[in-house]
């Protein structure tokens, strides 16, 4: 649409396994503006801007069956979530029952059945600066998976070099940042910033074009030797 104007947002919903879509927001950590589908969208003056889906993460369970009294084994199958480490089971959604581990026995009630909720813990996440080459470049900063934190200000130093940016590949060609732009963690390992440089164009006096010696210095005794034996020369 043109700058500045109103456009709706899309209705249409996007799916994710084990997730339920939860709307959209301005940051993909979830700290901006919320927005649902069939809401006003202002459009900026220039550029584009982004919406990010918002997901809630469907509890992973188990269900332990058997006979009433009888002993069931807690499963080995390890469940897995973007984002983070599965810890153990456990007999409340939030935790506060009884952990158990996989293979560990379970006895069964006289009635009903039994169900285990997966507990996690999120990844702690790291963003690291790479000066390629500089010094001075900003220490490395940690938060959660997919948590937005802050490019450092701190801008590292080189040699015959100015630098310009952060860029999230080596040579460039990623998604280029500076310092107070969010950037979002991923859901594992780590994220590096490569910072980016330009040669320093020097412009200095002319360099003096060196005058023969040798040549000067044989027209210098020439002309004393004429002058020595009474004869002028010739120009």
């Amino acid at each position: 649409g043109d700058a500045a104007s109103e456009v709706t947002v899309s209705t249409t919903e996007p799916t994710r396994d084990g997730y339920t879509f939860q709307g959209w927001n301005t940051t993909a950590g979830g700290s901006g503006t919320d927005y649902s589908g069939g809401d006003s969208y202002t459009l900026p003056n220039s550029g584009t801007d982004t919406l990010y889906a918002q997901w809630e993460f469907n509890d992973v369970s188990v269900t332990l069956t058997g006979d009433p009294g009888s002993e069931a084994t807690v499963p080995t199958t390890v469940p897995t979530r973007d984002g983070y480490t599965f810890k153990n089971w456990n007999t409340a959604v939030d935790g506060s029952g009884t952990n158990y581990s996989g293979g560990d026995t379970y006895t069964l009630p006289n009635s009903g059945t039994v169900t285990l909720y997966a507990q996690w813990e999120i990844n702690t996440v790291t963003l690291a600066y790479d000066p390629l080459g500089g010094a001075g470049e900003p220490a490395d900063q940690t938060g959660d998976a997919g948590s937005d934190v802050t490019v450092s200000s701190t801008e590292p130093t080189r040699n015959g070099y100015t630098f310009v940016k952060w860029n999230t590949i080596a040579d460039g060609s990623g998604m280029d940042c500076v310092g107070g732009d969010i950037a979002t963690l991923p859901s594992s390992g780590t994220l590096t910033l490569y910072a980016q440089w330009t040669p320093v164009t020097t412009t200095g006096a002319a360099t003096p074009t060196p005058v023969p010696v040798l040549p000067a210095l044989l027209l210098l005794l020439t002309s004393v030797l004429l002058a020595a034996l009474g004869i002028r020369r010739l120009v």
